[in-house]
């Protein structure tokens, strides 16, 4: 029933529930009734609060899928132009898996996260480059159980949670998410997705793994249009999103902020694409040694499911590549450099990453995106 109310009739979806909530509330304290009946009835209209951090492409994608479902209150911090756009028009979603317009509403943007009251999940889906942020942004989100998807790139996590434990940030859980997808944030207020769209994530702190991954499929499970899959070793996801984000950001940058399909379809720059894959998987593979990840290395079949991806792409632009198009800070810390000196760490030769990342480094430093 509330599925059909919410999509044909131009309803606040917020009050809705809040209403169904509230008269259950007064019904239960006037009449004389089967608590079990009335509880589970109330539990039907209680909404999941999802608070999304960092609304860009891929926050304003996966925040918009995760709005569609009813029993979510899904909320998104942005500023800026994306903000006063999505606060007048509201945020449309242009998609090759059917389009999304989130209706604008003062309580649904916000500028700021202590504005945004408590939240069960946050989506965190900022660039790493706002890494030191994290815990004051995050801080007034939380309670008891707030459980965090930190859907970034980069190996990231170390500093993550050294981050939210020096500011006391108590996060029930903490998941590392591995985003799979093509899409661009092309004007404030609007998100193209032209390809892919799953996420794979993994628990980044110590607790009970099975109940954290039924978890976060449940989460997920009302959002068909996302595929998830499960990371039982969260550092081989990273290192596995990591094998195509050095090859496809690095090059793309390096090449002065080309599309990726313009790497895929020259034989030479498509060759140096796969053999930047080659070395990523050999650094992957000895760090899961190092720390004794009980897992399978990594190796050619996720190459070539990498390299498939790629070509699936077409003229997308990598983030790394708008950035210094648009000459904003890039995220080489923990994209390309924390890779790198891992590679040092373990005595992994890597030449050609070594040269691409000095090569951004020094684009970096010359134009101060720091």
């Amino acid at each position: 029933i509330t599925n059909y109310i919410l999509s044909t009739h131009k309803v606040n979806r917020k009050m809705l529930f809040s209403s169904f909530g509230c008269g259950l509330r007064q019904w239960r304290s006037s009449n004389n009734v089967q608590n079990r009946f009335i509880h589970g009835t109330s539990k039907l209209f209680e909404q999941t609060k999802i608070a999304i951090v960092g609304s860009g492409a891929v926050g304003s994608y996966f925040g918009a899928r995760l709005w569609e479902v009813p029993q979510y209150n899904v909320e998104f911090l942005m500023r800026g132009a994306h903000l006063n756009a999505c606060r007048t028009n509201g945020l449309k979603v242009d998609s090759v898996h059917g389009d999304i317009h989130v209706p604008p509403s003062d309580e649904t943007f916000f500028e700021a996260s202590k504005d945004m009251g408590k939240a069960d999940w946050i989506v965190l889906a900022l660039k790493s480059t706002a890494m030191p942020s994290v815990p004051d942004l995050i801080k007034p989100l939380l309670h008891e159980d707030t459980k965090l998807i930190a859907c970034m790139n980069g190996l990231v996590e170390r500093d993550m949670l050294k981050f939210l434990q020096d500011a006391d940030c108590k996060v029930s859980s903490v998941y590392g998410g591995m985003v799979f997808l093509a899409s661009n944030r092309v004007a404030p207020g609007l998100v193209h997705h032209s390809s892919q769209g799953s996420l794979a994530v993994g628990l980044a702190t110590n607790g009970n793994r099975e109940k954290a991954k039924r978890e976060m499929e449940d989460l997920w499970s009302l959002c068909p249009k996302i595929g998830i899959t499960w990371e039982q070793s969260l550092l081989r996801g990273r290192w596995r999103k990591q094998v195509i984000n050095l090859a496809a950001n690095g090059l793309t940058t390096v090449m002065g902020g080309i599309s990726l399909d313009l790497i895929m379809k020259d034989p030479e720059m498509r060759s140096l694409f796969v053999r930047l894959m080659e070395e990523a998987v050999s650094v992957a593979n000895a760090d899961l040694a190092f720390h004794q990840e009980p897992c399978k290395p990594l190796g050619q079949a996720e190459i070539d499911h990498m390299v498939e991806r790629a070509d699936m792409c077409g003229d997308f632009k990598t983030s790394t590549a708008i950035d210094f198009a648009l000459k904003r800070p890039m995220e080489i810390k923990y994209l390309f450099r924390e890779a790198l000196d891992r590679a040092k760490d373990l005595r992994v030769e890597v030449p050609h990453l070594e040269t691409m990342i000095i090569q951004l480094e020094g684009l970096q430093k010359l134009h101060n995106l720091y």
